[in-house]
């Protein structure tokens, strides 16, 4: 065999080797995550894939994304995903196939899928799956996913009210948040004087990257900065603060937040008035007639 034979020979082995290890390449549904960590690592594995989500569902455990396009020859196709968590395993599935040729429609391609496309469908299931390898990496994303404005913007839109006060106890009370909101309204609040004499400004709004039809979740802000206060209607705006209160209102969620380092009280409530009052009172502290007058006060408003 002459020595060009000899390397043509080896070149082909080496290609039916490693096409034979891509071929055995298959797609298995993945374990290693729970219920809450597993979210972040999908969410990574897209956006390195450049596809972002178009559904989540905490309560149904259960993500789509929006349209990975990709070519096969000479078409181009496109296909959604899907992620379910259940059973403790994390099931990826490649849906919504279609293709195309130069300017024609979209076509549905129907369910079969080719070598290449199960290989992507292996390789996207093995993607999550790597991404919690990296212990501290993995931490600061699940951290990432749990603070983004995105991430609670889809938990809101379908929330129960009970979900909705679970879901901020756990991931936003007291956490120090910085998302970019479409500026709706900036006023001198009517409570001024329950908020120790602060004047006190409403930013809210939401982010124009998750403007949903009908939205049910928003953010309010009091401060006593002017910083927003030029700012035109409709405008982008970052918004920091802690967040401090949830208040379900005609189904719609409102996240209150507060400057940093700035304790705004919450307004008190007659009820609350009045029993201090009461306490005041039974301590010998008050007479019963300053119990009166004040009492006449307060219901008065």
């Amino acid at each position: 065999m002459t020595k060009r034979a000899l390397i043509t020979s080896i070149c082909l082995l080496l290609a039916i080797n490693l096409f034979a290890k891509k071929d055995k390449v298959a797609y298995a549904p993945v374990a290693g995550f729970t219920s809450e960590n597993v979210w972040p690592a999908v969410k990574v594995q897209l956006d390195f894939n450049k596809v972002p989500v178009e559904s989540w569902s905490f309560a149904d455990q259960r993500l789509k994304s929006t349209w990975q396009y990709y070519s096969s020859g000479i078409s181009k196709k496109r296909c959604k995903w899907i992620f379910t968590y259940s059973d403790n395993l994390l099931h990826v599935e490649m849906v919504d196939i279609q293709t195309k040729i130069g300017d024609e429609p979209w076509k549905a391609y129907g369910t079969s899928q080719s070598k290449s496309e199960r290989t992507m469908h292996a390789y996207m299931a093995m993607g999550v799956a790597s991404v919690k390898e990296n212990k501290d990496n993995f931490n600061k994303t699940i951290d990432d996913f749990y603070t983004s404005l995105e991430t609670h913007s889809f938990f809101y839109q379908n929330a129960t009210e009970l979900a909705g006060k679970r879901w901020f106890e756990r991931y936003l009370k007291d956490k120090e948040i910085n998302w970019d909101l479409v500026f709706a309204n900036i006023d001198e609040s009517s409570t001024r004087k329950q908020y120790k004499e602060t004047l006190v400004y409403v930013v809210e709004g939401q982010s124009k990257n998750f403007s949903f039809d009908n939205s049910n979740f928003f953010v309010t802000k009091y401060t006593d900065s002017d910083a927003n206060i030029f700012t035109s209607k409709g405008s982008l705006v970052e918004v920091k603060g802690v967040c401090k209160q949830l208040i379900n209102k005609d189904n719609v969620f409102y996240i209150v937040l507060e400057d940093k380092g700035v304790a705004i009280d919450k307004p008190n409530s007659v009820a609350d008035e009045l029993l201090k009052l009461k306490d005041l009172l039974d301590q010998g502290i008050i007479t019963q007639e300053e119990f009166d007058t004040q009492k006449k006060k307060i219901l008065e408003g």
